[in-house]
């Protein structure tokens, strides 16, 4: 399937775009990572099974963040071909800040609860 040369506009606009939806990816992640943890440390295990929990977590993480990764250059870089870029950059970095924001609404509460204990 033949596919149209880009510009190097549009090359830059998508590779820019997917730089920064991969920092949001990142953030997104850490506070998962986090909200999870204190989900676990709720629950008083042990030093070695919070330990084990804690590296699950991080590579399940760090696979889906791989795997996410790759998922949205693909995206962007077909968006960029078909004149979607930015619909498609305005779709996923929404979905990347409504995950931010409940999430760092997750640890805000999860510390009042903590200080409250």
């Amino acid at each position: 399937m033949e596919t149209e040369a880009t510009g190097w506009k549009e090359t830059l606009a998508y590779l820019v775009a997917w730089l920064v939806s991969v920092a949001l990816l990142l953030a997104d992640l850490m506070s998962v990572r986090y909200v999870l943890l204190a989900v676990i440390a709720w629950l008083r295990p042990d030093r070695w099974t919070y330990d084990f929990w804690n590296r699950v977590l991080l590579l399940v993480l760090a696979c889906a963040g791989i795997a996410l990764a790759i998922t949205f250059e693909y995206y962007f870089r077909r968006g960029s071909e078909r004149g979607l870029l930015g619909k498609r950059v305005l779709r996923v970095m929404g979905i990347q800040v409504a995950i931010a924001v409940l999430g760092f609404a997750a640890q805000a509460a999860i510390l009042t609860l903590a200080y409250k204990l």
